[in-house]
């Protein structure tokens, strides 16, 4: 048997990696790393071969191989071969990397996304395992699977980074869940060397171009931080705008504080691990920030998730689900240094909620339980996470129109309890 582990960015590498250490994905056979950088635009994030720590973390393999150096002038990201080239693709790849006729077991971040979609079908026989950090696996499964693929998946591997919330995504499929051990997780980022840390840090999370990034900026100084230091995420790195990188740490700078932009391939975890870790981490990056407070125990706070909610084009978009669990979890951070607290919501009926919405003929079971929601927080402001028209086509309870603010209007943040210290759990040890 060989394993072929196809990370697409730092933070799928790492949960591979701490799958393995955690005894997940254990099995004898030979392991290839594929390094299958998906950015969106090729060439604006680094390459994951310069991963901080990474040559530790290649120990895992027994061999590492650029997927788009395979493939170029293709990009991982947007390879769809057509069903007429996935026979040559096979041999072509089963040759180039010594397979033989073996069998071949995959590992990806994703099946719906390339450049696992596209592995899913070439290896059409392939057994496949979805080992995802981001908290997509909370929400459902937003794209169908090409026919034959969803009944190879045998388990999603995620962390358990919501308590009590049960992941969704591919659970249509009747696959196992199992979940990446904390401490695996903290014992690999702790293999990036994290950086020692001035007292009083704060970690920005976020793309330097974005104008929300000035107004962290403004509140990390403003709740008292001496020292940011600024996390591009998201693909985009500080090379690819250094106007913008400057201007936040000249706004920092006249605010007193000294601001650092941190290099194009550190993941966020390398600055939550050290010995020295941040008193903040702040940002509308959903994933990072969650791992901060529940596997590192940091205080964290979110940036204006829930204007970003309202400008979701659709609906269904993927990323409503990991938007509602920062701006229903989490803190807020205002540009004044302000932390407003987050809605009292129970989050294990709130996301299957929202799920049923996105995907209701998926999820028809879920229909009893989110009318009996919606009956519950009709007269509430929990009900700005719902869409009055997708309420109706779906003949469920409409909430009352004063109860929605203007759509060309940021929604207003529901006042309640800090739900996201039950998130928070510091790492024994």
């Amino acid at each position: 048997m060989t394993r072929l582990f196809v990370a697409a960015s730092p933070a799928g590498l790492l949960a591979m990696t701490a799958a393995l250490d955690a005894g997940l994905l254990a099995g004898r056979g030979r392991r290839i790393l594929l390094l299958a950088g998906a950015a969106p635009v090729p060439g604006q994030a680094p390459a994951l071969g310069d991963v901080p720590g990474f040559a530790a973390l290649a120990r895992r393999y027994d061999e590492v191989i650029d997927l788009a150096a395979e493939i170029a002038p293709l990009h991982p990201a947007g390879w769809s071969p057509p069903a007429e080239e996935l026979p040559l693709f096979a041999r072509l790849l089963r040759r180039a990397w010594g397979l033989g006729g073996g069998p071949v077991e995959l590992v990806t971040e994703s099946v719906a996304r390339h450049p696992g979609r596209a592995l899913s079908l070439i290896f059409h026989d392939a057994p496949l395992t979805v080992c995802t950090p981001d908290l997509t696996a909370y929400g459902p499964t937003m794209e169908p699977l090409p026919p034959g693929v969803g009944g190879r998946i045998r388990a999603l591997v995620h962390l358990d980074l919501v308590p009590g919330l049960a992941p969704l995504l591919l659970a249509e499929y009747g696959i196992d869940v199992e979940v990446i051990a904390e401490d695996a997780w903290r014992g690999v980022a702790a293999e990036l060397s994290p950086p020692v840390l001035p007292p009083e840090t704060a970690v920005i999370l976020g793309p330097p171009e974005d104008a929300r990034c000035l107004d962290m900026v403004r509140g990390a100084v403003g709740s008292g931080h001496s020292s940011v230091v600024f996390v591009p995420c998201d693909g985009i790195g500080p090379g690819t705008a250094p106007g913008s990188a400057r201007r936040l740490a000249e706004e920092a700078a006249r605010l007193g504080a000294r601001l650092v932009v941190a290099e194009q391939a550190d993941p966020p975890d390398l600055w939550f691990a050290g010995k020295e870790p941040p008193a903040l981490v702040a940002g509308a990056s959903g994933g990072p920030l969650l791992r901060a407070a529940r596997l590192f125990g940091l205080p964290v706070a979110c940036a204006e998730a829930g204007r970003l909610l309202d400008r979701l084009p659709r609906y269904e978009h993927p990323d409503r689900v990991p938007l509602t669990l920062l701006d229903a979890a989490l803190p807020e951070l205002t540009s004044t240094g302000e932390m407003v607290p987050p809605p009292a919501v129970e989050l294990r009926t709130l996301i299957p909620a929202i799920a049923y919405c996105m995907r209701a003929t998926v999820h028809a079971g879920l229909r009893r339980e989110t009318e009996a929601y919606l009956t519950e927080i009709a007269d509430g402001p929990l009900t700005r996470y719902f869409s009055r028209t997708r309420l109706d086509e779906l003949r469920l309870l409409m909430p009352p129109p004063e109860d929605r603010p203007p759509p060309s209007e940021p929604s207003p943040r529901p006042s309640g309890g800090r739900l996201g210290a039950r998130l928070r759990r510091r790492p024994t040890g």
